[in-house]
Formats: C-alpha cells, structure tokens, sequence
C-alpha cells in the first residue's frame, strides 16, 4: 500500500481537473485552427520566416550551450569550495529565473546605453548582444541547475577515482560524465525557456520567432495562421520532451556525497572557474545594481510608483488568485506522480507539456474559445488568470512533485493508518508535510505571473494594466525613469514573494528550537 492510496479516487478526479484547465486553451487553438477558412494569401513559411525560425533556433541553441558550459564551470568553482549555506545559494541561484524579464532588460539597457556611450557603437539591435544578454540572464539558472547534476554523482565512484587520478582529471573523466544526463536535460530546458520567450529580444531590437507569432494574430487575429506558424516549435517541444521529463525526479534526489574538493586543480582551470562564477554572480546582482544607479531624478521614481498603484492592485490580484488555481490544479496530481509505482514517464512528459508550448497558444485558444461572449464576462480578467494558470501549473506540480519524492513513504503511511479519519490525517499530518513544497510552488508561479508578458498582452482586459505590462512599454518608448520606478516594484514583489517560504522556514525551526528549549517536546 503506497501513501497515495488512501486518497486513490481522488488522482482521476485531479488528473481531470488538469489535463481539461491546461489543455483545454491548446485543444480550443487547434480546433478553432482547424475550423477556420484558410487565408489564400498566407504562406505557411515564408522565406523570411523560415529564416527567422532558423536564426532564432541557432539564437537559442548558442544561449542553451553558452549558459550550461559557463554554469557547469562556476557550479565546479562553487562546490569545490566550503561556503556556508550552500544549499540556499544554490536555490537562490534557481530562482532567479523567476526574475521577471523586464528587469534583466532593464538593467542590461542601462549596461549597453553605457558600453555604447564609451565605444560609439551601437550595441541594441544585434542578434550577438541579445544572444549574450539573454544567456547571461539565464546564467545563475544555468548554475544552480549544474550544481543540481554533479552533486548527483555516485560517491562510492567519485571517492574511487580520488584514489587513483588528479583532481581535474576526476572531474574531466568522472564527474561531468555521470552528471551528463541531468546537464542535457538543463540544457534542453534553457534552450526552451530561451526560444519560447521574446521579451528580451523584442526590447533590445531583435526580432525573434515567438514575436513573430504574436504579431502575426495581432495583425489578422486569424487562429489558423497562428497555430500554423506555432507548429515548429510544438513539433521541437514534443521532441524534446522525453529529456524534460526525467529533470524533476533527478533534482528531487538528494546529494549523494559532497562533490570532491580535496586536491589543487590547476590554475588555468581555478582561472577559468572562478571568472565563470563571478559572471553568474555578476548576473545575479545585475538588476539591483543597474536599479540604483538609474535614479537621477526621485521625484521621477515617486511619480511613477505613486501613479501606478491601479496596475499594482491588478497585478497583484491577478497573480494571487492564478497562483491559488494552480495549486489546486497540481496538488493532486503531483502526488500521485511523487508515489506512484514505476518511473510513469508518460505522464510526467503529459504533465509538463503545456509550459513547453509557445505561451501565445494558450492566449489563442481563450480567445478562440469566447469565453467573454459565452458566459457574459465581456471585459473580465478571468480569461487571463486561466491562461496563467493552465501555463504555470505544470511547474506548480514539478515542484511539488520534487518535493514529495524527498519524503519517505512509509512515514507518511504509517501516520495514515495512525488516524481514525481521512480528515484527521489531512489536517494533522498530510498539510502540514505538503504545505513547505506548496508555499515553494506557490511562491514560483507568483513570481512568474506577475513578470509574464506574452499571454498577458493578448487577453489583459481594456482599462486593465499590469506592472509588467506598463515597464514593456515604458522599455519600448525609452522611459527609463519611469521604467526604473516599475522595475523596482516588480523586483520586489519578486523577493517578497520568493522569500515567504524562507521566511516560514525559519519561523518554524526558531519555534522548534524554543520548544525544545522549555523542555516542551524530546
């Protein structure tokens, strides 16, 4: 009997929930796709887009190899030196990914207005400086993600081969090999996040393939051109898949010896090493450096944050309510996934589909759907916070999921069979285990959700505007100013929403440790 056995009707009713939420936009695109009388004048791919797709897959290949080659050298940098709380670095370096991307844009124009000013060139419009921008934003992911890999190396082999070969020739030799299959999968995820996303791109003046797709229903809002030109990268996404869905299980398993830090490496290497490690460290803090040196004028900053309290409000409510779905879109099935017999890798590739589509889909199959005319929510938010939420909840449920496969199973059935009721042992024993990877799942797809800009600038409803959406425009229009003041909020918002599970961590040890200290409990 496993732990999710006592609640067994409960997986196909959750199940359910989220494979009609999360495809459901996708299967309403393709249907309306399908429905819809072809254009005559449109070209499925055109030779200017067929070249925009193949530029902006080599944009993304190059971004993916860059980021994991550059986060491989500065994890190796890191784990082979004694720093106090490495676990938490190595999370703070995971979640930077949820830095929303109007931020890095921000201070990487600020960086380039800078770099251009010095040199006379012109750095904005490049296909190599977005190319750099966009791998270095994704570097300190791309370096949590290698720390993740090498320390899933086997010890008994790492503490074999510190017997017989030289440091460097350990790590050549030994540990990147047995850290290879999770290094691919890191890479693969990157190439996605980086191919999927425009944000950066579009603000520096490169135009890459996902734009396309969303200027393209912008244009003629036909849905059958949208999900035709879509169709590539679906097709990259079903291919890549199989890789993606081996990541969580992988990062959920705990280290299983401290990767080797005995011995000198040469220097050439502790050089090459430590210059990667400061670049991500670089990155990482980026955005708060290029934050406070963009207020000249504070009477600019306090206009701007004071005029933007409407958009704060929508944001924020937005976010809460799409992260509460999500959570209980994922909950279930994340535990049957976490506790279920076998590896179930198609489910978990199921499961994870829907954040590996292009984000414009969702957005078009809403809108496909008519949601505002069928059920008279004409102007209403609640097109948007399904699409957020059907997009995000996939990661809510990875990251439960992970969570869940660190706990030992027969605990959590030994203290079901303790109970008298399902209820009892709801309450007293299962949330209370859960609630750490629910407020860490949550937490994510607050972040996420309050940055989003692709699915947010197809359905926000008129006289609705959200944080992020107002700095994309200001970052077009060149208020700099103005967008530092968003920035700044944004970036907030991010810390304060990615540091409540810390923050709820350490209250619970502290009240742990001043129990133990009146003799309250052994």
């Amino acid at each position: 009997m496993r732990g999710g056995s006592a609640f067994r009707w409960l997986g196909p009713l959750g199940w359910s929930a989220y494979l009609a939420v999360c495809y459901g936009p996708l299967l309403a695109a393709l249907m309306a796709a399908a429905t819809e009388a072809p254009d005559p004048a449109w070209q499925a791919l055109s030779s200017r887009r067929l070249g925009l797709l193949l530029k902006s897959l080599s944009f993304s290949g190059s971004v993916a190899v860059g980021v994991i080659l550059l986060g491989t050298l500065a994890a190796v940098w890191l784990l082979r030196h004694r720093l106090t709380a490495r676990a938490g670095l190595q999370w703070l370096l995971l979640s930077s990914v949820a830095v929303p991307p109007t931020v890095q844009a921000l201070a990487w124009c600020q960086l380039l207005g800078a770099l251009g000013s010095l040199t006379g060139l012109s750095l904005i419009g490049d296909w190599g400086t977005a190319a750099v921008v966009q791998g270095l934003s994704l570097l300190p992911f791309g370096t949590g993600l290698a720390m993740a890999a090498l320390q899933s190396c086997d010890g008994l082999l790492l503490d074999a081969g510190r017997i017989q070969a030289d440091p460097l020739r350990l790590i050549r030799r030994l540990a990147l090999p047995l850290a290879r299959p999770l290094l691919v999968s890191a890479a693969v995820l990157t190439y996605l996040l980086s191919l999927l996303d425009y944000t950066i791109p579009s603000i520096l003046g490169v135009n890459v393939y996902a734009m396309e797709v969303f200027v393209s229903f912008s244009a003629n809002h036909s849905v059958r051109e949208a999900f035709g030109l879509s169709l590539p990268v679906v097709a990259l996404s079903l291919v890549l898949l199989e890789r993606l869905a081996r990541l969580p299980k992988r990062l959920a398993q705990k280290p299983a010896s401290p990767f080797p830090r005995d011995g000198v490496l040469p220097r050439f290497a502790v050089r090459l090493c430590g210059a990667a490690a400061l670049a991500a460290g670089f990155t990482l803090l980026l955005p708060w450096l290029s934050l406070l040196g963009a207020f000249n004028d504070p009477a600019v900053l306090v206009g701007t944050v004071g005029r933007s309290s409407a958009e704060l409000s929508s944001s924020l409510g937005i976010s809460l309510v799409a992260t509460l779905l999500a959570l209980a879109l994922a909950i279930l099935p994340a535990w049957s996934l976490a506790f279920a017999r076998g590896g179930r890798a198609g489910l978990w590739a199921l499961a994870l589909l829907p954040y590996l589509l292009p984000p414009t889909l969702s957005a078009i199959g809403l809108i496909a759907l008519r949601i505002q005319a069928a059920a008279g929510l004409d102007g209403s938010i609640w097109p948007l916070i399904v699409a957020l939420a059907s997009r995000l909840a996939p990661l809510a449920l990875a990251v439960l999921a992970a969570f869940l496969l660190r706990l030992d199973p027969s605990l959590i059935e030994a203290a079901l069979v303790s109970c008298r009721t399902r209820r009892q042992a709801t309450v007293r024993i299962l949330l209370p285990l859960v609630l750490p990877g629910l407020l860490a799942a949550g937490s994510l797809v607050f972040v996420l959700s309050l940055g989003d800009v692709g699915t947010t600038l197809l359905l926000l409803p008129p006289g609705v505007e959200s944080l992020a959406i107002k700095t994309y425009n200001y970052l077009h229009y060149g208020g700099s100013q103005a967008a530092a003041g968003l920035c700044l909020m944004l970036l907030a918002l991010a810390i304060a929403g990615g540091a409540v599970p810390w923050t709820l961590r350490w209250l619970q040890r502290a009240w742990q440790r001043q129990l133990r200290h009146r003799g309250g409990w052994g």
